[in-house]
């Protein structure tokens, strides 16, 4: 399976929804309708028709491609979650706090909502990005 590189930038908007299915494809898939209402829809108490809106929906998007295998239309992911995630982080960052994470750092200090497990991944990540090359 491959995917769109970092750089991919999101143009389109995409929901939590759809993020999540995005995410059972990017794990399953390749997989037809059928496949992700079973094994994704009904949990959720989804209608096929609703999975299949969904579905399309992404691809229109270009967030899926999908193969005729056999008279059924096959589902996979064209952008893995992580790289959709990236960037949509990367836009609101962008757009919305003028390029700097300084904003969002500041609220995450002011409401607390980091665990212990948040708080030692951000350490580790702040090591990995001070040891790169400038």
């Amino acid at each position: 399976m491959s995917y769109n590189s970092l750089n991919l930038k999101i143009n389109v908007k995409i929901g939590a929804r759809e993020l999540e299915l995005l995410r059972y494809i990017a794990t399953n898939g390749p997989m037809s309708v059928g496949d992700v209402h079973a094994g994704y829809g009904v949990g959720l108490g989804y209608a096929r028709g609703t999975v299949l809106q969904m579905m399309e929906r992404l691809r229109r998007k270009g967030f899926l491609a999908r193969e005729d295998v056999e008279k059924i239309f096959r589902y996979s992911v064209v952008s893995s979650p992580d790289d959709v995630e990236g960037s949509l982080v990367g836009s609101f960052v962008e757009t919305h706090l003028g390029g700097s994470i300084t904003p969002f750092l500041h609220y995450i200090e002011q409401t607390g909502s980091l665990s212990k497990e948040d708080v030692t991944e951000l350490e580790a990540l702040v090591r990995r990005l001070a040891d790169k090359d400038p």
